[in-house]
């Protein structure tokens, strides 16, 4: 009796656990998959920052709309209405000849005003634009529009700043576009590699599963499900990784996340899961595929 049951007791079926050779295969696809997605995402994160950063330097410029001499208290009323209902608009403010020649005076340590004996300078309106209306032709065609208000004597501006401002952020949008779109290319090759490395150890399970009549949908289907589950993984380490480090850099240096773009953020999150989904399962479907077509010989090389 006794040698019956323990007969029983080692034929009976036992879970099949995957080897530890495999589970730290598919652990460094992860990690691989993370680094990777990380670097991405950190690309990313500066893009979104330098498109703030970009918004509010230009949004910093203002054009000046400098009064006639005979200009009224009836008409500043009139010209700040005017102002504010325009669309370009986002902020404007008064600055009155004395406080404008009192400025000028601190910044040249002269005092001008007392050796001419009169203020040269001009009751004006200092315009700061929003960002989509601060480009070079659409800021000349409105200090046209503006100098035709009663009134305004004339509008003036930083003419060559301003170009060499919208000169230099459009060569730094380049070099960020020209740099995700390598890193784009460079995660695809390095996350591709790493499953085929994979996919690799089991090419003989593939070819066993198709000696015994396995269809190729039957025999795809797990694979793209672990190469999504590894994509998604992949993506959220990579999230926590990057979480991590916007946080580091809250607390060292301060004002990372000031203008808070969370809505930009959340599609940042929302673009790395996607591309570790999209890579890890494009890629998982091209490498299982590969090894459905070899001959049992080709296995071997």
């Amino acid at each position: 009796m006794l040698r019956l049951e323990y007969f029983r007791i080692m034929s009976a079926p036992r879970p099949v656990r995957p080897p530890l050779r495999l589970k730290s295969s598919y652990a460094s696809v992860v990690v691989s998959m993370a680094l990777v997605l990380f670097l991405l995402g950190l690309l990313g994160f500066l893009w979104i920052q330098s498109d703030s950063i970009s918004r509010s330097v230009r949004e910093r410029f203002a054009l000046h709309l400098h009064l006639s001499d005979d200009a009224t208290e009836a008409d500043r009323s009139r010209i700040v209405k005017a102002l504010q209902l325009n669309e370009a608009t986002r902020s404007v403010s008064f600055v009155s000849k004395d406080s404008a020649a009192a400025e000028l005076e601190a910044e040249l340590d002269e005092e001008f005003v007392e050796f001419l004996g009169f203020n040269p300078l001009q009751d004006a309106f200092e315009l700061h634009l929003k960002a989509e209306y601060t480009e070079p032709e659409k800021i000349a065609a409105l200090a046209q529009e503006l100098g035709t208000i009663s009134r305004v004597d004339r509008v003036s501006y930083d003419k060559p700043l301003l170009e060499m401002l919208y000169r230099n952020l459009r060569r730094m949008g380049l070099v960020l576009g020209g740099a995700g779109l390598l890193m784009l290319l460079i995660s695809i090759m390095l996350i591709n590699s790493s499953i085929r490395l994979a996919i690799y150890s089991r090419r003989f399970l593939i070819r066993t599963m198709q000696l015994v009549g396995a269809t190729k949908g039957f025999i795809q289907a797990p694979f793209i499900r672990r190469g999504l589950m590894n994509g998604l993984l992949g993506a959220l380490l990579a999230l926590i990784l990057l979480s991590a480090t916007a946080w580091a850099l809250e607390r060292s240096v301060g004002n990372v996340l000031a203008n808070r773009p969370w809505v930009s953020l959340a599609l940042l999150a929302l673009g790395v899961i996607s591309a570790g989904l999209l890579i890890s399962g494009i890629s998982t479907y091209f490498a299982v595929r590969r090894y459905l077509g070899l001959k049992t010989d080709q296995l071997y090389f």
